[in-house]
């Protein structure tokens, strides 16, 4: 089997799953945040993100935020594109899917943080449904 849970801590746990196939090179992220987080909590979860990045270096990313209602504040999304965006620049990120938050504050503060990286050369593309994401993915 080709696809593997990448472990976490506890605390994280409840928070942030991570799956990956090495043979497709999908990286699969589930976020879970009920309420806004306190900004160290949440960096220290984007920290966590970072290193299985790095780690497994896949070429696309599903990040499943349907259940993720935390807002992320603008020196939050600075910190975000400082740290990540040279890492998917690194790993010559092909795609990004993200399946959005009902909620449209979390929303909007997912797609500045994106949005905002100078590192964009992958593709990146949202959507409601899992499904369409996944499909999306797996074209060349």
């Amino acid at each position: 089997m080709s696809t593997y849970t990448i472990e976490t801590s506890t605390d994280s746990k409840k928070y942030l799953r991570m799956t990956f196939d090495a043979e497709s090179k999908i990286l699969e992220t589930n976020w879970v945040i009920p309420q806004q987080l306190q900004a160290e909590l949440f960096k220290k979860l984007m920290s966590i993100y970072f290193e299985a990045v790095r780690q497994h270096s896949p070429k696309k990313i599903f990040a499943n935020l349907t259940y993720s209602f935390h807002i992320i504040t603008l020196d939050v999304q600075e910190w975000i594109d400082e740290n990540l965006s040279p890492i998917y620049e690194e790993i010559k990120l092909e795609k990004l899917a993200v399946c959005v938050s009902s909620d449209l504050f979390a929303q909007v503060s997912v797609e500045q943080t994106i949005s905002e990286s100078i590192y964009s050369v992958y593709q990146t593309k949202y959507f409601k449904e899992e499904k369409a994401a996944k499909a999306w993915l797996l074209e060349s």
